[in-house]
């Protein structure tokens, strides 16, 4: 077949039957390697079987047999069901190509007939270059498309929402899928070998028969890791580079070692999970809870640890990690009582309970900084900038606080705050 016919599904409205004779019902659309059918509700078929197909408008085609393979059902209306299902082998190798000679010759007459029963088995179709334009043209949102069987090899998709679409059968091999947002697609039975798919969403996908010689380990671990419990898991040196990680559940999980590079771990929960030896270079920590981890001999150069909970965090001196936020792990963990800290950065540190009692902390930058429940009793603040800053709860009492820069810093009745 060329390339055309290798790179989109077609409209292909045929007969098909059972090899016994009998009638099992109509075929809508066809790609190499799957086909979709309307079939009565008395459908039984759960295992591999084979069918014939002749197309209504070709009186002396030939029939050409399938062996094929059901992977989904979908009810459609009160009388017929929809049915997708894997092309295991071919019969008939000439007359399968003039089969989709015949298809493309006749494209209008074919997509006439396909009207009619999209509108009988209430079915329809989204053409995959279609979507390949739209994403061109900048079109990101192919939420909930029925990309079924869709040829989409190599594409490009890169964060695209597909959340929730049915990408059932569809061939993503060496797709690039990176930060593509898949939650809750429908990729049973696709395709997805050397798919590019870092950091993309995975939470609520359906990977069912999902062969994992075409789904990379890694991938594989990941979905694991976002759709199930994971609590106290043995991930140690496993690959999670680039693995979109956001919001998961990895409490006291075993990471030594692990590959986290570029991970995104925005808001997940890490609390005495063991990170000693992991690697997570420029990963994105933003919000995560990493109180009481173990990241001895970690490796956090470049990470985002911005509103990262450090709270009783393990680090050494072979601990890579960014100044600042090292300056801000001891605050927490060792306090800094009558520190001079004129002119640090602090912006979105988690400085949550932290001992700031009498610092100095003259023109500091502690904008969006978590300050909840803070002592800086008799701390010198002149200057700072605590715009967008948390200081519920915090004790503030003496301290000085002369053109300091409180617009939009949080509130409430237990601040302590000077009333001059």
């Amino acid at each position: 077949m060329n390339e055309r016919r290798t790179s989109q599904r077609i409209l292909a409205t045929s007969l098909v039957y059972e090899l016994t004779g009998d009638f099992l019902g109509v075929s809508l659309d066809l790609t190499p390697c799957g086909i979709r059918l309307g079939v009565s509700k008395n459908f039984s078929h759960f295992d591999s079987f084979s069918v014939q197909i002749k197309p209504f408008q070709k009186k002396e085609s030939p029939q050409v047999t399938l062996l094929i393979q059901p992977l989904w059902r979908r009810v459609r209306n009160r009388k017929y069901d929809e049915i997708g299902a894997k092309i295991i082998r071919v019969k008939q190798d000439q007359q399968w190509q003039e089969l989709w000679d015949w298809y493309f010759e006749n494209e209008v007459a074919v997509r006439k007939l396909f009207s009619v029963y999209e509108r009988r088995f209430s079915v329809n179709l989204m053409n995959p270059n279609k979507l390949l334009h739209g994403y061109l043209k900048g079109e990101r949102d192919f939420s909930q498309y029925d990309l079924k069987w869709s040829n989409l090899t190599g594409a490009d998709l890169g964060g695209a929402d597909l959340s929730g679409a049915d990408l059932s059968g569809a061939d993503l091999s060496e797709a690039r899928l990176s930060n593509a947002n898949l939650s809750g697609a429908n990729l049973s039975g696709a395709a997805l070998n050397n798919a590019n798919l870092s950091r993309a969403a995975l939470n609520e996908a359906n990977l069912s028969k999902t062969q994992s010689q075409e789904l990379p380990e890694q991938w594989h671990r990941v979905w694991e890791i976002v759709n199930q419990d994971t609590l106290g898991e043995a991930l140690s040196k496993t690959d999670l580079n680039w693995a979109d990680l956001r919001a998961v559940n990895l409490r006291e999980a075993n990471l030594i070692w692990a590959d986290l590079r570029k991970a995104n771990l925005r808001e997940s929960n890490l609390s005495r999970a063991n990170l000693s030896g992991a690697d997570l270079s420029n990963a994105d920590l933003s919000g995560t809870n990493l109180s009481g981890a173990d990241l001895s001999n970690a490796d956090l150069s470049n990470a985002n640890l911005f509103m990262a909970d450090l709270n009783q965090a393990k680090i050494n001196s072979l601990t890579k990690i960014p100044d600042k936020w090292r300056k801000v792990w001891e605050i927490v963990n060792q306090g800094a009582q009558g520190q001079d800290l004129k002119e640090t950065d602090l912006k979105g540190a988690n400085l949550r309970g932290a001992d700031l009692r009498e610092a100095n902390l003259r023109g500091a930058d502690l904008r969006m900084a978590d300050l909840r429940e803070a002592n800086l009793s008799g701390a010198n603040l002149r200057g700072a900038d605590l715009s967008r800053a948390d200081l519920r709860g915090a004790d503030l009492s003496k301290a000085n606080l002369l053109m300091a820069n409180l617009n939009q810093a949080r509130l409430d009745g237990l601040t302590n705050i000077p009333t001059k």
